[in-house]
């Protein structure tokens, strides 16, 4: 047996690494994947089959095609750069600014998820937002001034510091044992 050495064998071509923040997990494929999958649907169902031929949707816009743009959706940032990739397929020559526009929100979608991850990982979960409780108010519509606990306490904050999804402006709020609730 003739012993091998390390440095005659040959070199295994790598994938290049994404950059930082462009990598794209099988959750985002996954939802990449469906959205162009809907693109796909959308110009099916409104290509006119006396120009194109009654094609099948995968004709249109195939699968192989659908990867391609999802593992180069970071350099498709113009109508140019669509156009370069799907040269050949007629129906999507002509609809490229629709693909552009789904990479686009795509991009958007993956940059909220990827800081949704972060925020879960650094523990910064959304806190859920209770309604006033209706019993913490008196009569007049005016909330109660009694004692509050040692567990309980009441901050003036703007929700824009919260991530919350309410109208704009300052809200009271209690948070007792991890809860917050707004007054």
């Amino acid at each position: 047996m003739t012993p091998t050495n390390n440095l005659d064998a040959p070199k295994k071509s790598r994938k290049p690494r994404a950059r930082r923040g462009e990598g794209i997990t099988p959750d985002l494929r996954k939802l990449a994947t469906v959205q162009l999958e809907d693109l796909r649907r959308g110009l099916y169902r409104n290509i006119d089959p006396l120009k194109y031929g009654f094609l099948p949707p995968e004709a249109i816009f195939p699968d192989l095609l659908i990867k391609s743009v999802i593992d180069n959706i970071y350099t498709l940032h113009t109508s140019d750069d669509i156009h370069a990739m799907v040269v050949g397929y007629k129906v999507l020559e002509e609809h490229h600014s629709e693909l552009l526009e789904v990479c686009n929100t795509l991009r958007d979608a993956f940059a909220e998820e990827r800081q949704k991850k972060a925020d879960t990982k650094k523990g910064l979960k959304q806190p859920s937002v209770l309604p006033p409780d209706e019993s913490e108010e008196s009569s007049e519509g005016e909330p109660d001034t009694h004692e509050e606990s040692s567990d309980a306490h009441t901050y003036d904050v703007d929700v824009a510091d919260l991530g919350l999804q309410l109208s704009a402006g300052t809200f009271r709020i209690n948070i007792r044992n991890g809860t917050i609730q707004v007054v």
